[in-house]
C-alpha cells in the first residue's frame, strides 16, 4: 500500500501548481484592467461662460460674468462628479453671478496631462439625452492644467454632462 503515497503527492503538487498559475493569471488580469482608461463624469448646470480646470490634485471652477455653475434663477444645484454632489466653495460666496473662482475639489488619481474630453449631453434637464446646439466647448491642456471652457452664450441655463477620460 505504500506505493500509492507518491502518486497522491504528485497529484497534490500538480494541483498546487495549477492553482498558483491560475492565481498569477488572475493577478495579471486585474493589473492590466487597472492600467486601462479611467473615466470621470462631470455634470453641471451652466449659464454663461464657465471653465472647469483640472489639476493634479483635483478640479475647480472659474466663472465669467453670468451665473456661477449650478446657480440660476435663485436655484442652487451641485456639480456632480461621478454622480456625487459637489457644492463649490466660491471666493465671493454671497453672489450667484460674476467673475469668481472656486476652491479645489480633490479628485484622486487624475492627471491633467493624460485627459481626453468627451461631451455626452447638453439638455434643459439633468437626466436629458442628446446634445442641444450651443457654443462649441474648448478643451485643451493649458500649462500644467487641463481647461474645459464652456462659453454657453445662448439664453437660459443648460445641464452639461461630459467625460474626462484619463489614458494610462
Amino acid at each position: 500500500m505504500q506505493p500509492a503515497a507518491p502518486m497522491k503527492s504528485a497529484s497534490a503538487i500538480a494541483l498546487i501548481l495549477t492553482l498558483a498559475f491560475l492565481a498569477l493569471l488572475l493577478t495579471s488580469a486585474v493589473h492590466a484592467a487597472d492600467k486601462g482608461p479611467q473615466t470621470f463624469v462631470i455634470e453641471a448646470l451652466i449659464d454663461g461662460p464657465s471653465e472647469l480646470r483640472v489639476k493634479k490634485n483635483g478640479i475647480y471652477w472659474v466663472n465669467g460674468p453670468n451665473a456661477k455653475p449650478g446657480r440660476h434663477n435663485g436655484q442652487e444645484f451641485p456639480t456632480f462628479v461621478d454622480g456625487k454632489p459637489w457644492r463649490p466653495n466660491w471666493k465671493e460666496s454671497r453672489g450667484d453671478r460674476g467673475n469668481d473662482k472656486s476652491a479645489t475639489r480633490s479628485v484622486d488619481r487624475i492627471d491633467p496631462t493624460k485627459i481626453e474630453f468627451k461631451l455626452v449631453m447638453v439638455s434643459f434637464k439633468r437626466d436629458g439625452t442628446g446634445i442641444e446646439k450651443r457654443d462649441a466647448i474648448k478643451a485643451a491642456l493649458a500649462g500644467e492644467e487641463y481647461s474645459i471652457e464652456i462659453p454657453d452664450l445662448q439664453s437660459g441655463s443648460r445641464w452639461y454632462r461630459f467625460e474626462l477620460i484619463q489614458k494610462p
